[in-house]
């Protein structure tokens, strides 16, 4: 369905120069540069403690930096106060008001802005069924699902059409068939509306989901800023890789191999061709990652590739997870669809093998 006219708006551009903030000894956001485009959807995805946050909050206007400059729409705003932003605001607990109806929270900071009346209440009506909840002003927030609060706490940050909506883990309390409903819904209006908006989460499948791109973020600094496919497919380095997605890393030494590259597996004779060192020297310690969906499990031994042991198979639906064991504390984990590996049993000799180019080599 198409927005209602007095909602349909593009986004603002958000930028973040040298931003640095520390809490007492702690650098909680270590000189980070963030540039968002206008009704781009970011992530900022991280572990706790990894600053993204703070970032979030810095942009609100909550925190105040250190070091560092941000901008909204091209205008300074390191100086401002949250409420001179122009900002929509979304926490995981929704901060409704209990002693309100949803229409009376929908419309509260419409009354902080001084628009009452009709014009209030057309635009309360418009973010109603902006987020598929026409009809339901007059009820009270205790009568609500999670999942209707949420959309009521989505109306609330939109109605007055702020140009930047920044959400803290917004679905953080909803269960997952919900969560996994509402990241849809969020990203059905973010493109319907071409609101820019930034989102912090330590879910990676739900950064993977909505994000147009991706933050990856570890102790206070960026580890990789890029679209989802890249982020998955690749990883600029072992943290990113072990993060986002579920991940084999494999231990082993680089060699030469005619004139490309190997790797050698920890305890294991085998090598399997490599598609590079990422300027790794012949003989060093490295560690190979692979994703488990990417891996090939041939029956027998001999073929190109590593040898190992069916450890276990674990029935997952439509997936089998295969675990293979190549050497004494070493294992790895291949996800195959279950229809096609009926003949894999526990204890069956095997060779493992993946495309050059799905692997990821790194220092150890």
């Amino acid at each position: 369905m198409n927005a209602p006219a007095d909602l349909r708006r593009r986004g603002a551009a958000v930028t973040v120069d040298g931003l640095h903030k520390a809490y007492g000894s702690v650098r909680a956001v270590d000189g980070v540069d963030l540039d968002v485009g206008a009704g781009e959807f970011v992530a900022l995805l991280g572990p706790s403690g990894s600053g993204k946050t703070t970032i979030l909050m810095s942009i609100a206007g909550f925190e105040t930096p250190d070091r560092g400059r941000i901008r909204i729409g091209g205008s300074d705003v390191t100086d401002l106060p949250p409420a001179r932003r122009d900002i929509g605001m979304v926490f995981q607990r929704y901060a409704l008001f209990p002693h309100m109806t949803v229409g009376e929270n929908i419309a509260f900071p419409l009354k902080m802005r001084k628009i009452t009346g009709t014009a209030a209440a057309e635009k309360v009506e418009a973010a109603l069924a902006m987020v598929r909840l026409a009809g339901y002003g007059g009820r009270r927030i205790g009568q609500l699902s999670g999942g209707q609060q949420q959309r009521v706490a989505l109306a609330r940050a939109l109605v007055y059409d702020p140009p930047l909506l920044l959400m803290d883990e917004p679905l953080g309390a909803l269960d997952k068939n919900l969560r996994e409903e509402m990241q849809l819904e969020i990203k059905r209006l973010q493109r319907q509306l071409g609101t820019t908006v930034v989102y912090v989460t330590h879910d990676q499948a739900e950064a993977l989901t909505m994000a147009d791109r991706i933050a990856v973020m570890r102790d206070g600094l960026i580890q990789q800023y890029a679209p989802p496919r890249a982020i998955y497919e690749y990883p600029a380095n072992a943290f990113v890789a072990g993060f986002v997605g579920e991940t084999n890393f494999i231990p082993g030494r680089l060699a030469r191999s005619g004139s490309g590259w190997c790797f050698r597996a920890d305890g294991t004779q085998a090598a399997i061709d490599i598609p590079t060192t990422d300027g790794l020297a012949d003989g060093a310690a490295a560690q190979l990652v692979v994703r488990p969906q990417h891996v090939a499990v041939t029956p027998g031994r001999g073929g190109p590739g590593l040898p190992g042991t069916i450890e276990d198979t674990i029935y997952g639906g439509g997936t089998l997870a295969c675990v293979v064991r190549l050497a004494p504390g070493l294992a790895v984990t291949a996800r195959l669809g279950a229809d096609d590996s009926p003949s894999l049993l526990p204890g069956m000799p095997v060779t493992l093998s993946w495309a050059m180019e799905r692997a990821r080599v790194f220092p150890l």
